[in-house]
């Protein structure tokens, strides 16, 4: 079970410079230090969209599938918001949204907050990035710590995966951190439209799709979110399929970035993480995108290589969060992670130490009237909607798909969910942990430009 903590930034801030890294050549429990640290974030891609966790229309992912019996997987890996921009800040500072405040389009991380990658270069790993740009842009302080952050504007793994595995041929027999994004299983324009390249466009859903022709005449979210625009059921499976392509061209590209690791004769010796920063909706809940904290939106893939594949094939069904993954990978590397971080090691769950675990998760972002705040346990679900004043509360094992809202049925459980989400809720409300003045800054108009593509407006 989580512990939450409150620690003035100040303090944490002056704790780290005095506080020196531990330097080791093992990682704890006697582990090898990793030669290689590889981490993959496919943005929007839901866990139930993999069939090594339990989607069965269409084969998705044979690589990842395969790439799993040599990892850990992770049932339930809750993020802190279903939005790229605070999700992946939060992966990247251990930190709930609320406290490293990259909470709009507008905000950068404060500088000297420690980062994920500035700690492992401090650890003596290379740094380098190369991600799908918009809201991954370092403009936004994702360069933190990276040697290279490269920007590919809405370029994908065709033009991504070729750049960063020529990169690892070059570097192969340093110690480096590779992070990679990629926007490919993200909706295209604002609409609920999945697009991949040939030969996978049409594999699951065909030639055409009916849904493709208001795209070209209106606004169609505006349409759909008024409903003057209705989609049928084959329309929705459609767009599904589409999704499901998409996945398909990820994982292939994937196969191709495992191969070549073993190739390189890295794959056995690194630690690689394959994940994603939120899921999608794709109508589950009659709405699409990732403006919700039901499960499909909030939890997410989650597979871990370690070093030689220890705990291969292992499925881990305890609670664990995306902000975990900062304090799980800096002992790995052979470090010492921040005091105060809202995230946890990971470690311990996998010896069985702890318990089944509790994630919290908001969608309430500043530019829209909207608070939505969530607690989830393997079993539960809770979420409040602050602004409408409703509640919701799901047992997970008997509605998976979240469509019974059992709330008030007066359960025991759902009053110890409702005393403790509102505790976190107090301690974190409308924190302002790092950013006083980045409200205050304006866009680039090319930042706007960026947005507008994939369907965001100021």
């Amino acid at each position: 079970m989580r512990v939450m903590r409150t620690v003035p930034l100040a303090w944490l801030l002056s704790l780290v410079m005095a506080v020196g890294l531990l330097a080791c050549d093992r990682a704890p429990r006697g582990r090898a230090i990793p030669r290689a640290i590889i981490f993959v974030s496919i943005d929007s891609l839901r866990a139930d969209y993999l069939n090594s966790y339990g989607y069965e229309p269409y084969e998705t992912s044979p690589a990842l599938d395969a790439f799993a019996k040599d990892a850990i997987l992770f049932e339930n890996c809750i993020v802190a918001e279903p939005w790229t921009l605070t999700s992946h800040m939060s992966l990247m500072t251990g930190l709930y949204p609320q406290r490293h405040d990259v909470r709009d389009q507008r905000a950068v991380l404060a500088p000297g907050v420690p980062t994920l990658a500035a700690r492992l270069r401090d650890q003596g790993y290379r740094t380098k990035a190369f991600v799908d740009g918009v809201f991954m842009s370092d403009r936004y302080g994702f360069d933190h710590g990276f040697d290279d952050y490269a920007v590919a504007i809405h370029r994908g793994f065709s033009f991504i995966m070729p750049k960063a595995l020529t990169w690892v041929r070059e570097h192969r027999d340093e110690r480096f951190f590779l992070f990679l994004h990629t926007y490919d299983v993200h909706s295209k324009g604002g609409h609920p439209y999945y697009e991949s390249p040939p030969p996978y466009r049409g594999m699951f859903s065909g030639s055409s799709s009916s849904y493709l022709q208001p795209l070209a005449k209106q606004d169609f979210e505006a349409a759909l979110m008024a409903r003057t625009t209705e989609l049928s059921d084959v329309d929705k499976d459609l767009i599904r399929a589409r999704y499901a392509e998409a996945v398909r061209f990820v994982d292939d590209q994937l196969g191709v970035m495992f191969e070549e690791l073993r190739e390189l004769g890295i794959y056995d010796d690194a630690l690689v993480i394959v994940s994603s920063d939120h899921g999608d909706g794709l109508f589950d809940h009659s709405a699409w995108g990732h403006t919700e904290v039901y499960d499909h939106t909030i939890r997410v893939p989650l597979l871990v290589k370690m070093p030689h594949s220890e705990y291969a094939g292992m499925r881990v069904p305890a609670v664990v969060e995306w902000i975990d993954l900062m304090p799980t990978i800096l002992p790995l590397a052979g470090g010492i992670a921040p005091d105060g971080l809202d995230g946890e090691s990971v470690l311990d769950v996998l010896e069985g130490e702890t318990g089944d675990g509790v994630a919290y998760s908001i969608w309430s972002p500043r530019s829209r009237n909207v608070e939505l705040f969530s607690i989830r346990t393997r079993r539960h679900h809770y979420v409040v909607d602050r602004n409408l004043g409703a509640t919701y509360f799901f047992d997970l094992d008997v509605d998976p798909l979240e469509r019974d809202n059992l709330s008030l049925s007066e359960q025991a459980e759902e009053a110890a969910l409702r005393d403790q989400l509102a505790r976190w809720m107090v301690e974190h409300d409308r924190e302002t942990g790092t950013n006083d003045s980045a409200g205050s800054r304006v866009l680039e108009e090319s930042t706007r430009e960026q947005l507008r593509a994939l369907g965001y407006t100021d």
